[in-house]
């Protein structure tokens, strides 16, 4: 089972722009004799084609690069990721769920749907991991709790302070 997240798509023309723009440089680079601006030239060439996802799967949490057909995976295992939280409102209407290891995070942005299942998929792979999911509806009936016991212990003040 794969959940990919979902990335903006760079567009075409811009990918072409940016690599006729380097190759320019590079041409005035080999013309002026400085390796140093022909390397950074090169550089920006080939990342001018860079195409990356987010996968989550049965393996861990994946990052996958993909440069001129060479292949890269950059992924944590499931034995490694020390907590989870879900942001229902920094991508809205998607979500947010950031991936914890030790001190280091990477936050994808899921659909909704796919939510319900990397949570399972997590809570099975890692039961020793903190699972933060907190839906808006939650957080605001958390929120107005907070304020009626905030108006209470105000009144409670109030009543003191009158005696």
């Amino acid at each position: 089972m794969e959940f990919k997240g979902i990335q903006k798509a760079r567009e075409p023309w811009v990918k072409y722009a940016v690599a006729a723009a380097a190759l320019f440089m590079f041409f005035f680079a080999f013309a002026d004799k400085k390796p140093t601006y022909m390397a950074i030239a090169l550089i920006v060439i080939v990342a001018a084609f860079l195409e990356k996802e987010h996968v989550v799967c049965e393996d861990g949490v994946d990052i996958r690069y993909n440069v001129l057909g060479w292949k890269h995976v950059n992924r944590w295992e499931w034995s490694e990721i020390t907590a989870m939280q879900t942001d229902y409102k920094k991508a809205a209407p998607n979500v947010m769920v950031h991936f914890n290891k030790d001190v280091s995070i990477r936050a994808f942005t899921m659909k909704k749907s796919q939510v319900k299942g990397i949570l399972q998929l997590a809570a099975s792979k890692n039961p020793d991991m903190f699972i933060g999911d907190v839906s808006p509806e939650e957080k605001e009936k958390r929120e107005a709790e907070i304020l009626h016991q905030q108006e209470i212990e105000r009144a409670r003040e109030a009543a003191k302070k009158r005696k």
